[in-house]
């Protein structure tokens, strides 16, 4: 969800840290090759509400959905402007091993920063800076399959 104000726009995030269900849905900012820190955390280490305040740009929304193993990977491309914020581009991954994601560097420490049992890990994200390489990585792979969806189990089929 977003809203306007005067030169940033407000976009949420969220994680979840509970018994059967874990969720993480963070910002990357393109321009700077990083997960963008909230302006604000509202929640506790089960489950909570990030809210950030960007300015209108394009950024990448990494997104993971875990329910009993299995896990729903979603990377989209959003624009962002004072007027609107619209999903350009999207792709989703359904694996079961976090090395599935491992041709992107940041897909990889994205998908390993998923929320545990009433504890979360996505702090260190924050911190984190990749090369341009690595961003690229993950623009040409959403330019090459926007749309699509992939899944690890029908690969090994």
């Amino acid at each position: 969800m977003t809203e306007n104000r005067d030169e940033f726009v407000v976009f949420e995030g969220a994680y979840q840290g509970t018994t059967n269900v874990r969720t993480l849905k963070l910002l990357y900012s393109i321009k700077k090759h990083k997960f963008i820190s909230p302006f604000a955390t509202h929640g506790d280490r089960v489950a909570g509400d990030l809210e950030y305040h960007v300015f209108p740009a394009n950024y990448l929304v990494f997104a993971i959905w875990q329910h009993h193993g299995r896990n729903e990977f979603r990377l989209s491309l959003l624009r962002v402007t004072k007027e609107t914020t619209d999903s350009v581009k999207s792709v989703s991954v359904f694996y079961v091993n976090d090395s599935y994601l491992d041709k992107s560097q940041v897909a990889y420490d994205f998908a390993r920063s998923l929320p545990g049992y009433h504890f979360v890990r996505h702090e260190g994200l924050f911190k984190k800076l990749y090369t341009d390489q690595d961003t690229q990585v993950l623009l040409e792979f959403l330019d090459k399959y926007n749309g699509k969806e992939f899944s690890e189990e029908a690969e090994m089929e």
